[in-house]
């Protein structure tokens, strides 16, 4: 039987997803949380951004369409567009 239950697959994602935001804005990963958004992390502009996009796109072995790419402005959205791509169990 596997150790890890979906609901522990979804806390993995959102670790993993922590760590990229944290590496990429240059913060620890213990000061954000779901809310985390350009209007709180000081380094998320628009060029930063970018630079997540590029990172999550190359950690998770993804694509983000334009769309997604506009949309996920918060950490808690980058979570759940990641969950809708390739599920919880990232």
């Amino acid at each position: 039987m596997p150790n890890s239950s979906p609901s522990n697959a979804g806390a993995d994602l959102d670790a993993r997803v922590r760590t990229v935001l944290a590496a990429v804005f240059g913060v620890a990963p213990g000061r954000l949380d779901d809310d985390s958004s350009p209007d709180s992390v000081a380094k998320w502009d628009s060029q930063g951004h970018l630079n997540l996009m590029l990172a999550l796109e190359q950690e998770f072995g993804v694509q983000f369409s334009e769309e997604q790419m506009y949309e996920m402005l918060s950490l808690r959205l980058v979570v759940l567009t990641l969950q809708e791509l390739i599920g919880p169990a990232a």
